[in-house]
C-alpha cells in the first residue's frame, strides 16, 4: 500500500487558523463533529513510533464517518478537516516551533469483523486515493490544540480552490461512509526529543448496541493489521479521535445526552454529538433524557431548516426531488416523507445562540438547531430508529432550495 505524494497543502503558518471564516469565501464549512467537545490530553501513538526503527511509510491512524450520520444522494463535498493533536510531551525544545504535519487522504469504509464485532475500517482493496501533503505548521504553545485546514477560492495554490468529491454511494448504489486516514510522519520515534505530532480523542464517548463499538483505530504496516479502538493491543474506546470534516453542503447532526460526554458541563462546550447520539439508547435508560437536530450551512439568512423524516428502519436509497433540493427515501416506498414535528410545527428558523441547548462551543455561525426533545425511557421505544434529512426553505420564494445528509437515530 505505498503511497506517493499527489498534492501538497501548504499550510505552514504563523497560527493554528489555515482558513477564514465561511462568510467570506464561496465554500461553506459545516462542521460534521462526530465526537464530544471535550478532548483528552493523552495522545495516541502512531503503529511503530515507539520502536526503535519508527513509524513505516504506511503506518495511520483513522477515524470513520458511517453512511448513518453522512448519507447523500450524489456526493461528500468535503472542504475541509480538523485534528486535534498535541506535540509530543517528552519534546524539550522551546516553542514556538515548526512541527512536521502527516499526511492525510480518504478510504471509503468496509465492515469487518474483528474479535467477533464489526466494525467500519478503511477498505484497503481500494485504489491508492489522493493524498494530501500537509507540510509543516508553527505551533505556538503545548497542550492539546487544533489543525485547522479548509479548501476553497481564497486559497492562492490553484489545487486547493476546489473541495474533496468523494462518491456518497457505492457500487450496489447504498450510501457510503468514509474514513479519514492519518499517516504517521515516516520515522516518527516517540522520545527522541523532537516536536512530534501526535493525534489525540476525545472524552467520554458512549457506544450502544445498534451501533459499531468504535469508529477509531490504527493500522499496522508490520502486521497490516487494522486495530479499532477497543480490539486487542488498541487504546480503549472511551473517546474517538478529535477528527472532523467541513462540508461545502448543508449538514445535519443529532445532538443527545445519549452520547456521553459532560452532562452538565461548566465551560459550555460539550456539543453531546459523539457515536452514542445516533444510537441513543434512552428508550432504555434509567431516567428520562434528551436529543435534538443540528443543522449548518455558511448562513441561515433567511430560511428555515424543516426536517423530513425519510424512512424507518430501512436505509434510504431511492432519490427524490423536492423544489431545488433531493431527498433520500425508503426504498420500499412503504414509509412516505413527513414533516419532523418534534423540531416544530416551522422547523428550525435559526435562533441559534452560543452556548445554547446543544451545549455547542463558540466557533461556528450559520446554525439551526432544535430545542432538547425529552425522551421517557419505554419499552414501546426498544428497537424504534427513522432516519431524519433536512430542507431548507425559503418562505419568501416559497421553496425548497438545498437539503442536508440523512441521519439515522436509534433508540
Amino acid at each position: 500500500m505505498s503511497r506517493s505524494a499527489f498534492l501538497s497543502l501548504a499550510v505552514a503558518c504563523s497560527s493554528l487558523a489555515c482558513g477564514v471564516a465561511a462568510q467570506t469565501t464561496q465554500s461553506a464549512y459545516s462542521r460534521l463533529d462526530f465526537d464530544n467537545a471535550y478532548r483528552r490530553d493523552d495522545p495516541v501513538p502512531f503503529p511503530g513510533s515507539q520502536t526503535t526503527q519508527g513509524s513505516g511509510f504506511d503506518d495511520f491512524v483513522y477515524k470513520a464517518f458511517p453512511a448513518e450520520v453522512g448519507a447523500r444522494n450524489k456526493t461528500w463535498r468535503i472542504s475541509g478537516f480538523r485534528i486535534g493533536f498535541r506535540v509530543d510531551k517528552s519534546y524539550q525544545g522551546s516553542l514556538p516551533t515548526f512541527v512536521a504535519l502527516p499526511d492525510v487522504t480518504f478510504y471509503p469504509l468496509v465492515p469487518k469483523l474483528i474479535d467477533g464485532k464489526f466494525y467500519d475500517v478503511p477498505d484497503l482493496t481500494k485504489p491508492i486515493p489522493t493524498i494530501f501533503q500537509l507540510g509543516a505548521v508553527k505551533v505556538l504553545t503545548g497542550g492539546v490544540q487544533n489543525l485547522d485546514v479548509r479548501l476553497g477560492p481564497h486559497q492562492p495554490d490553484p489545487r486547493l480552490r476546489d473541495p474533496i468529491d468523494l462518491p456518497a454511494r457505492d457500487s450496489t448504489g447504498n450510501p457510503q461512509g468514509w474514513a479519514m486516514v492519518v499517516y504517521a510522519p515516516f520515522g516518527q520515534r516517540l522520545g527522541d526529543g523532537q516536536p512530534n505530532f501526535l493525534c489525540v480523542p476525545s472524552f467520554g464517548e458512549i457506544h450502544r448496541t445498534g451501533g459499531r463499538s468504535s469508529y477509531s483505530g490504527l493500522y499496522d504496516s508490520k502486521t497490516r493489521a487494522l486495530v479499532p479502538f477497543g480490539t486487542t493491543n488498541a487504546p480503549s474506546n472511551l473517546g474517538e479521535f478529535a477528527i472532523e470534516l467541513y462540508f461545502d453542503q448543508p449538514t445535519l447532526q443529532v445532538f443527545s445526552d445519549g452520547s456521553g460526554g459532560v452532562r452538565n458541563d461548566p465551560r459550555n462546550i460539550e456539543t453531546h454529538k459523539g457515536p452514542g447520539a445516533y444510537d441513543n439508547g434512552l428508550a432504555t435508560a434509567i431516567s428520562p433524557g434528551f436529543f435534538g437536530l443540528y443543522v449548518q450551512h455558511e448562513s441561515t439568512s433567511g430560511l428555515c431548516a424543516l426536517p423530513v423524516v425519510v424512512s424507518g428502519t430501512a436505509m434510504p436509497t431511492l432519490r427524490a426531488v423536492i423544489g431545488d433540493a433531493e431527498l433520500l427515501v425508503d426504498p420500499s416506498g412503504m414509509n412516505l416523507v413527513t414533516l419532523f414535528t418534534g423540531a416544530g410545527i416551522f422547523g428550525m428558523t435559526g435562533t441559534y445562540t452560543k452556548g445554547g441547548p446543544a451545549g455547542h462551543r463558540t466557533d461556528q455561525a450559520g446554525v439551526w438547531q432544535s430545542g432538547r426533545m425529552t425522551i421517557q425511557p419505554s419499552n414501546a421505544l426498544i428497537g424504534l430508529s427513522f432516519w431524519v434529512q433536512a430542507l431548507l426553505y425559503d418562505p419568501a420564494k416559497l421553496r425548497v432550495v438545498d437539503s442536508t445528509n440523512a441521519v439515522r437515530i436509534a433508540f
